[in-house]
């Protein structure tokens, strides 16, 4: 799932640490008279019925079956339950399943249970047609997610797995290509296809390709009368249940789709139906609000502890004090402390006197938790394939910088230098990411540090059946590709350390320089200087900064040139740093876009082949390091971000040889992985062997920050460790369950619940 780059954050999600239950077994959480969760009565703790928050931006849409934008996501699973969810413990539970599914034998088949009775209603909470969820509207969603005009973000979920899926998603963009041809014609054109870029083992008859357009060879079985749906997976994947709660896997309604029209469906709150806990009884078309209220009808109402729940958008430029405000007003019920809010910082962490610290804060309704990472990496992505018509989405800033040459001509320069992985791993680990964490905190190295991360796949995520974490892997595959000993491959690799892989100016400048003298050797009609636009925050004054500090800084790694405020070079300041600069000197350019205008602006550019260099994230779909990893190969989950969204006949026309014989083996060293499914300590060593690759050899991403890593202060009228929660899928964003005071609890009790949870949790798992 992707999840874009908002670096302004008004609310922060409680994350969680272990806790030492001592010698006896039985949980030493008892603080004084405060016992835990049972001494939170009503009545001396009563709760409050309505919650309220700040969002960056609403929805772009509310489809379940095209979206997998978490902007969209995290609102659309409050709205529409799947088969299972999260529990409070991060455990998978039944939610419109009846129970845990029947596995076959091989462990390709699971079979589930549908509840009976669950009813669809509409936004005002009628019910709609006396219509109840069935089997078949997971199929139905399937469909609509599968078919390649649909144009579903989402649909690799399916494709991915599902025996039959990937089948029909290229049969139906086969069949959309070649519509101008007879049908007889079209199919024969399919069936070859189809043998051709190797989605069939054989040339396919025209009744076959038929079968799969009707959507006949699905391996998805839905039976309304028994109330079954049963999945049939192309291989064993026993994470399979794991990816159920996001979206591509939600219901939807036929009548009700056919009745708005696909085109119209989701469109706002008065287009969808609702299943799950809430209604978006109002939302507003400025865009500025929405409402949830409490869906009446929901199978699960005893779980659902909040009435309504309000979002407004955030103005483009917020004060440092703007959270904190708004939380004493009493206009939001939670806030995350930044240092940047001086009052604040010295109310709730230091105090007056200055003997508070992050980790103990001086306040005591400041509540400091150590959080293992929210499991959401956000990455450097290079595109090597940016749209030279940049007009027609946002427009670019390199006029204002380039000579003797049009726009057009600059980008598609730089898109030829971006095809050789050669060149562009030597930018992307020429990137100055030190100065990039100064937007974080400028005086703070602790906070500063505690966001850094340097693997793709994050620590805590998944655990082999010793409990061996994953990373431990990706020590080993790194000390055995690099022939370091472990302790400097831990160090490279880990967690909250800024500089692991900085390298120093004189060897980026090295790498950037010998990297363009190969450039010029594999194709001379390259010229320089190369051109990076990146799509820097431009719409927040205080982000402008932060990015062109970092901006001049990677100037300064490539080139060893210092640039005066309008980007030009000042020969004279990098004399003083010890550069002998000219603009002859400079061989690769980065400059920051200024034409993003707004949040949503920002939000969308990912979505179009806009810009060089930029910064998304990534939302972990389901529990295994697959997720990630299946994002990178060709075609894969995020081509669209690097610019290698081809399928492998046409890679062979628009990529250089050699970036493709890069993805040929780095897909096989993934395919490979994945075919392991009986033993999980090997199957983590190949993973770990072909992210190693990823990270080292293939110049497509680097991975950046994570939010929730480190120590996090917050003050929040929130009772903790209540809400599902999960280091993948959608489960965290629902409000179900969440439980809400009118004012904050101590440090003390929110430290008593976390190790109650804690010992709960570990209970629940035995």
């Amino acid at each position: 799932m992707k999840k874009k780059q908002l670096l302004i954050s008004v609310l922060a999600l409680a994350t969680l640490v272990g806790c030492d239950n001592g010698d006896s077994g039985y949980p030493s959480y008892y603080d004084g008279d405060f016992h835990g969760y049972a001494d939170l009565n009503e009545t001396d703790y009563p709760r409050k019925k309505s919650y309220t928050s700040y969002i960056s931006t609403i929805p772009a849409t509310l489809n379940s079956t095209t979206t997998n934008q978490e902007n969209d996501s995290s609102h659309i699973v409050n709205f529409i339950d799947g088969l299972v969810e999260n529990d409070r413990f991060g455990n998978i539970v039944p939610a419109l399943a009846t129970g845990a599914p029947e596995i076959n034998e091989a462990k390709d088949e699971y079979t589930y249970h549908i509840k009976e009775g669950v009813k669809w209603v509409q936004y005002n909470g009628e019910q709609y047609k006396d219509k109840t969820v069935k089997p078949s509207d997971f199929l139905t969603a399937a469909q609509y997610a599968l078919n390649f005009q649909n144009s579903a973000e989402g649909y690799y979920l399916l494709a991915l797995i599902i025996e039959g899926a990937n089948e029909y998603y290229q049969a139906t963009r086969l069949n959309y290509e070649l519509k101008s041809l007879p049908d007889n014609i079209r199919y024969t054109r399919i069936g070859d296809s189809m043998y051709r870029q190797g989605y069939a083992d054989h040339v396919l008859s025209e009744d076959e390709v038929s079968e799969i357009l009707q959507f006949k060879k699905i391996g998805i079985y839905a039976d309304d009368v028994a109330m079954t749906l049963k999945y049939k997976l192309k291989q064993r994947a026993d994470y399979f249940p794991t990816m159920l709660t996001y979206t591509a896997y939600l219901p939807v309604q036929a009548d009700f789709v056919e009745e708005v029209g696909f085109n119209n469906y989701g469109i706002d709150n008065t287009h969808i139906l609702y299943c799950g806990a809430y209604l978006l009884s109002e939302q507003d078309t400025a865009g500025t609000r929405m409402v949830y209220k409490k869906n009446p009808e929901y199978w699960d109402l005893d779980s659902v502890k909040v009435d309504t729940i309000t979002f407004y958008t955030l103005p483009t430029e917020i004060s440092k004090t703007f959270a904190r405000d708004k939380y004493n007003a009493g206009e939001i019920d939670s806030f995350a402390l930044s240092e940047e809010d001086k009052a604040g910082w010295e109310e709730y962490v230091t105090g007056k006197n200055g003997t508070g610290t992050i980790e103990e804060p001086a306040n005591p309704l400041a509540f400091s938790n150590f959080g293992e990472g929210s499991k959401s990496p956000f990455i450097f992505y290079l595109n090597q394939s940016r749209d030279t018509d940049y007009r027609g989405v946002y427009n670019s800033s390199l006029s204002k910088y380039v000579k003797n040459t049009s726009v057009e001509a600059a980008i598609e320069n730089t898109n030829k230098a971006l095809k050789y992985s050669y060149f562009r791993q030597a930018v992307l680990d020429s990137l100055d990411l030190d100065v990039y964490y100064y937007r974080f905190s400028i005086k703070n190295e602790q906070i500063r540090s505690q966001y850094a991360i340097n693997t793709y796949t994050p620590t805590n995520f998944v655990f082999d059946d010793n409990g061996k974490d994953y990373f431990e892997y990706l020590v080993d595959a790194y000390v055995k590709k690099n022939n370091v000993t472990k302790e400097e491959a831990t160090t490279k690799l880990e967690q909250m350390n800024p500089t692991a892989s900085k390298l120093s100016l004189e060897e980026s400048q090295r790498r950037i320089k010998e990297a363009c003298e190969q450039l010029k050797k594999d194709d001379p009609s390259i010229t320089f200087p190369v051109y990076l636009e990146y799509a820097g925050i431009y719409y927040d004054t205080e982000q402008r900064s932060n990015d062109e500090f970092f901006v001049e800084a990677c100037n300064e790694a490539f080139n060893g040139i210092i640039f005066d405020e309008n980007m030009q070079v000042n020969a004279e300041l990098s004399k003083v740093y010890g550069y002998d600069a000219s603009d002859d000197d400079v061989l690769v350019r980065v400059i920051n876009n200024s034409n993003i205008g707004d949040a949503t602006v920002y939000t969308n550019i990912s979505d179009f082949h806009a810009f060089s260099l930029f910064v998304s994230g990534w939302i972990p779909d389901f529990e295994d390091p697959l997720t990630f990893l299946n994002t990178a190969t060709l075609n894969g989950d995020m081509a669209k971000h690097f610019g290698t969204a081809y399928t492998r006949d046409v890679a062979e026309e628009n990529l250089s040889a050699e970036t493709l014989a890069k993805f040929d083996h780095y897909d096989e060293l993934v395919k490979r992985a994945d075919a392991e499914f009986e033993d999980k300590s090997k199957r983590y060593s190949l993973f770990a062997e072909a992210e190693i690759y990823l990270l080292q050899e293939m110049g497509i991403l680097r991975p950046v920050y994570m939010t929730g890593l480190g120590y996090q202060v917050s003050v929040s009228n929130i009772i903790p460790y209540r809400s599902p929660r999960a280091g993948y899928g959608s489960s965290n964003d629902k409000y179900k369950g969440m439980e809400l005071l009118y004012s904050p609890l101590t440090a003390r009790q929110r430290a008593v619940l976390k190790a109650e949870w804690e010992y709960e949790r570990a209970e629940s798992r035995k």
